[in-house]
This record gives structure tokens, C-alpha cells and sequence, in this order.
């Protein structure tokens, strides 16, 4: 969470590292729909290990573009520590959006953790 960035995401304009994320997704659609629920978020949820994060009992991979400027590697790391065994997986060549640079990748990651989850059941 960072409030000091609040004002510049609701009035524009954009931070250079949601510039850059807007061309990867594929459009300022999209972001003009989720500007006020990020600013939200990047305002008041300050502390996401706060939550309950240990708790988390279902599988978890944190995947991570390298070439990621809004969520960085450390902050990756960091999520992935608070969450009992969960995973993390580092793309590089990728953005935020892993999922779209990366179907294959991610879409093995997914029915991996399902196999798993059955084999462990």
C-alpha cells in the first residue's frame, strides 16, 4: 500500500509502472474501469500480511514476472513467506500479467497444484 500514490492514480496521470501494465493487458479500458477500486486498495490495505495470510490452508503459487514494476520481486518473496508452503515460480521475460504472456506456463502451474491437491486428498 503506498497512500501517497492515491491522488496521482485517481486524477492521472497514470504512474509510469501502470502505463506500462495498461499496454501489456491490452488496453485503457480497462484500467479506467478499476482506477477508483486501486486507489481503494492501494490507500487503505497498507498491510496484506495483516490478514490472515498464515491461515491460508489450499495451495498457493506466487508467480512473478521479472520485468513486473508494480508488484516487485521482494514483495513476491514476501507474500509467498506469509502463506504456509506456498510456492513461488519467477518468469522472466514477463510483466504483471504473466497469464497472458504465459498461458502455458501458468495453465501447467494450475493443473499441477490440482494433481497434487487430489494426489494429497
Amino acid at each position: 500500500g503506498d497512500p501517497d500514490r492515491v491522488a496521482k492514480i485517481m486524477s492521472g496521470p497514470w504512474p509510469d509502472d501502470l502505463v506500462a501494465l495498461e499496454h501489456e493487458v491490452g488496453g485503457a479500458g480497462h484500467w479506467e474501469l478499476l482506477r477508483a477500486e486501486l486507489a481503494t486498495d492501494w490507500g487503505e490495505n497498507l498491510d496484506f500480511l495483516a490478514h490472515g495470510l498464515d491461515t491460508v490452508e489450499c495451495p498457493v503459487i506466487v508467480v512473478q514476472g521479472m520485468k513486473d514494476t508494480s508488484v516487485l520481486e521482494w514483495q513476491a518473496d514476501l507474500l509467498a513467506e506469509a502463506i504456509p508452503d506456498a510456492t513461488v515460480v519467477k518468469v522472466d521475460g514477463a510483466g504483471h500479467a504473466v497469464q497472458m504472456v504465459r498461458p502455458d506456463l501458468v495453465a501447467e502451474l494450475l493443473l499441477e497444484a490440482v494433481f497434487i491437491r487430489r494426489a494429497m486428498s
